[in-house]
C-alpha cells in the first residue's frame, strides 16, 4: 500500500540488556491457551444445549471454538449479520493511515468448521428462548450469546438513528471522515493523504485546522480517536507541515480519558504537540459549505451553542445496539446489553450473555476477549447457587501508538484502575508497543482463540 511513511527507527532506542529480558515478559500474551481436552464431570452431566451466538466477530469466533473444545456435544451456531463483523476492528486506525492494507483486516480463515447462519434478526423472543431471522424462520437455543457489534451513531444523520458499519449512510465530504467502520477507514486515508497533497502546493502560510470530536459513550472508546490524532500528527511532522497545521481536540466528556494515570499522559502529549484540548464540547452540527463545526458547550449549569472553522474533521460516534434488542427488553438505557452488576449475564434472562464490544465494561481487546470468554465457559459450565454470584474481573491490554515508532501500554481493570501485567512502565514510551501492534496485534487475538 502506497504511503507507508512510518519507519522504524533505531538511532534513538538505547535498549539495555535488563530490558531485553523484561521484553520476554510478554510470553504470557502470546501463550496459547490451551482448553482441557476431557470434561470435567459437571460437564459431562450436562446434555447437549443448542448455543446461538449473536456475530460472527472476533468475541463470537473465538467463544463458539472454546465452547467446542471444551463441550463437543453442544451444538454452537453463529449468526452472521454483517461480513464487516469478521474483522480486525483495533486495526481500522492502521488502515486509515496506511500502515495495513485493506485486506488486512479480515480473519475469514478462522470461520472454517464453525455453523453460519448469514441472516439478520427480525424479533428476540427471550420468554421462548427463540429468534425469529430474516427468512421468518425460528431458531431456539438453551444459551443465547450476544457478540454483536454495536451500531453506530453519527450526530449528521438528522434522526441520529444508529445504523451498521456495512450499511452505513455515506454522508461525510471530502474534508470529513470517521475511521470508525471499514469503508470510513478507507475513505479517511484516501481523503487524508489528498488534503496533504492540497497544502503541500500552496504557497501561503495559513494555517489549515484538523478538527477531531468525540462524544461521551458508555464504554471507552476516546483512546481510537486519540490515536488516530497521533498519527495524524506523526504524518504531518513526517510530511514537514507542522507550520501550515493546527490540530484541536474537542470532547463531549469532562476529561479527557477516564482512567486518570493515562489522562495524565495524554494531556503531557497534547502539550508537546502543541494540540488545543476543548472539554465539555458537544458536536451537534456541522455545516459542510462554510466548513462549521458547531458545538453546545457546557459551562457550570447552563450552555451555549458555539461554531469553529475546519479544514478536516474527523468524528467518532457513539454507539447504540439493535432496535430488535431494546424491544425485547435486552438493553438498559446506556445502549448496551442490561447485564447483573459487574458479570456478564443478562440481568432478567439468567440463559443470555454478552461478549465483546456489547459489553460496556472497558477496552475490548485480546486479553479483555479472553477474560471474557473464560468468565462465560465459567458461567456455563459451573453451577451456581442462588447466593452465589461470580464478579467479573476483566483486563484490558491495549498497545497505543502516541510517537513516531512508539506506544504505550495501556492496561487497567473495569474498575478504570491501572493494572500492569509486564514488570515495566505502563506510560513510557516504547518501541515495544508500536511493533507489537503494527505487526502481532493479529497474532494476539490468534492465539487466545
Amino acid at each position: 500500500m502506497k504511503n507507508r511513511i512510518f519507519r522504524n527507527s533505531s538511532k534513538s532506542s538505547n535498549i539495555s540488556r535488563r530490558f531485553i529480558l523484561q521484553s520476554f515478559a510478554l510470553l504470557p500474551f502470546i501463550t496459547i491457551n490451551s482448553d482441557a481436552k476431557t470434561q470435567t464431570d459437571d460437564e459431562k452431566r450436562v446434555q447437549a444445549e443448542m448455543v446461538i451466538i449473536v456475530g460472527a466477530t472476533l468475541a463470537g469466533v473465538t467463544l463458539a471454538q472454546k465452547i467446542k473444545k471444551k463441550s463437543p456435544s453442544n451444538i454452537v451456531k453463529i449468526i452472521q449479520t454483517e461480513t464487516e463483523e469478521s474483522s480486525y476492528l483495533a486495526g481500522l486506525n492502521l488502515v486509515a493511515t496506511g500502515l495495513w492494507s485493506f485486506k488486512e483486516l479480515f480473519f475469514s480463515d478462522t470461520l472454517k468448521n464453525i455453523d453460519i447462519i448469514q441472516s439478520n434478526i427480525k424479533q428476540y423472543i427471550p420468554n421462548e428462548n427463540k429468534i425469529i431471522i430474516g427468512t421468518q424462520e425460528s431458531v431456539s437455543y438453551d444459551k443465547l450469546i450476544i457478540a454483536k457489534e454495536p451500531l453506530l451513531q453519527y450526530i449528521l444523520k438528522k434522526d441520529f438513528s444508529p445504523f451498521s458499519r456495512e450499511t452505513c449512510i455515506d454522508f461525510f465530504d471530502s474534508n470529513t471522515c470517521s475511521a470508525f467502520y471499514m469503508a470510513g477507514a478507507k475513505k479517511t486515508y484516501k481523503n487524508f493523504f489528498a488534503f496533504i497533497k492540497k497544502i503541500k502546493k500552496e504557497t501561503t502560510t495559513q494555517k489549515h485546522k484538523i478538527l477531531f470530536f468525540h462524544p461521551k459513550t458508555s464504554n471507552v472508546s476516546s483512546h481510537v480517536s486519540l490515536e488516530l490524532l497521533f498519527l495524524f500528527y506523526m504524518i504531518i511532522k513526517k510530511e514537514k507541515l507542522e507550520d501550515k497545521v493546527k490540530f484541536e481536540y474537542y470532547t463531549a466528556e469532562s476529561k479527557l480519558f477516564r482512567v486518570e494515570k493515562y489522562n495524565n499522559v495524554f494531556l503531557k502529549e497534547f502539550t508537546n504537540k502543541n494540540i488545543d484540548l476543548f472539554l465539555d464540547h458537544n458536536l451537534i452540527e456541522v455545516n459542510y459549505e462554510k466548513q462549521l463545526a458547531i458545538f453546545n458547550k457546557k459551562e457550570s449549569s447552563r450552555s451555549e451553542k458555539v461554531e469553529f472553522k475546519y479544514n478536516f474533521l474527523h468524528i467518532a460516534p457513539s454507539f447504540a445496539m439493535d432496535q430488535e434488542m431494546k424491544e425485547a427488553g435486552l438493553v438498559q438505557k446506556n445502549n448496551f446489553i442490561d447485564l447483573k452488576t459487574q458479570t456478564l449475564e443478562h440481568s432478567q434472562y439468567s440463559n443470555i450473555y454478552a461478549i465483546g464490544n456489547a459489553v460496556a465494561v472497558s477496552t475490548y481487546n485480546s486479553l479483555s476477549l479472553k477474560n471474557q470468554c473464560d468468565y462465560i465457559l465459567q458461567s456455563l459450565y459451573k453451577k451456581k447457587t442462588k447466593r452465589e454470584t461470580k464478579i467479573f474481573s476483566d483486563h484490558s491490554f491495549y498497545p497505543m501508538l502516541v510517537d513516531d515508532s512508539k506506544g504505550i501500554s495501556l492496561e487497567y481493570n473495569n474498575f478504570f484502575k491501572v493494572q500492569p501485567r509486564l514488570q515495566l512502565k505502563v506510560t513510557e514510551k516504547r518501541w515495544i508497543w508500536w511493533l507489537s501492534k503494527i505487526y502481532f496485534t493479529k497474532y494476539f487475538y490468534k492465539f487466545f482463540s
